[in-house]
């Protein structure tokens, strides 16, 4: 853990403070699975998306979350946003912004879409 610490400090959270918690795939899997209501956001572009995602997964790209105050989610939804990067960095700086808009909890998945341990969805435009 100390790795994450590391890093949301380089990320500029010396607070400690924000809600945001770095989780595993197999964690958001598990927790899918046993019923726990989650909003599953990808911050990457629209066409990274269609070419596969996480199954029942939103796409909101890190520009339309940094454009836009209102991206239809509420800040008390259990949020877990992923992206293609190994630790997330690129979902890691979309919870950020999101923490300092009053959202309460946001996992970022780590190893994104490569680390999943199941097949992605596709959109009928990426295939």
């Amino acid at each position: 853990m100390l790795g994450f610490a590391l890093y949301a400090l380089l990320a500029g959270d010396t607070s400690g403070k924000l809600p945001i918690e770095f989780v595993e795939p197999q964690e958001v899997k598990a927790a899918l699975e046993s019923g726990v209501n989650l909003v599953i956001v990808d911050v990457r572009s629209e066409r990274a998306y269609k070419w596969g995602h996480l199954p029942g997964a939103i796409n909101i790209p890190l520009r339309v979350i940094e454009e836009n105050e209102d991206i239809g989610l509420k800040p008390d939804d259990m949020i877990v946003l992923y992206c293609d990067c190994p630790r997330g960095g690129i979902a890691y700086k979309a919870a950020r912004i999101l923490a300092k808009r009053g959202y309460k909890n946001l996992w970022v998945m780590l190893g994104g879409t490569r680390s999943w341990p199941e097949e992605l969805e596709k959109s009928e435009e990426g295939e």
